[in-house]
């Protein structure tokens, strides 16, 4: 279960987002729109260098040449693991109709299932 609604990806097999003030980048944009636009920005990737940094304090910074590029959900299919992405915005708590979709979607599932649940620090949106 993916509720991040801030751009993220992997590009070299490495996990990647993309910030903006307090996550919000996405903010105003559909869940349809946001996973299109994050295709076509982390696919554009290929074949670019991009520079990378740490939100940490003190973290450093580094220059990637991008070779490959994926999206969460691709990563997920070609391991043969479920994905299911709902975009909740950070340090908000979750609209109506993303909780009614995570509801339905749990009543899907066998029982006994385990979810991961992506939400960076597991806060507010989860």
């Amino acid at each position: 279960v993916d509720l991040r609604e801030e751009t993220h990806g992997l590009l070299n097999g490495n996990h990647v987002s993309r910030y903006g003030k307090q996550n919000w980048d996405n903010i105003g944009l559909s869940r349809e729109e946001i996973i299109a636009s994050e295709k076509e920005i982390i696919h554009g990737t290929v074949g670019t260098q991009v520079e990378t940094g740490s939100t940490r304090p003190g973290g450093r910074t580094s220059t990637m040449d991008v070779t490959t590029a994926q999206t969460e959900a691709e990563l997920c299919a070609s391991r043969g693991i479920g994905y299911f992405r709902l975009t909740v915005l950070d340090h908000c708590f979750s609209d109506p109709e993303s909780i009614d979709a995570f509801i339905a979607f749990v009543r899907t599932l066998p029982e006994n299932t385990w979810l991961h649940v992506h939400c960076e620090a597991g806060n507010g949106r989860t």
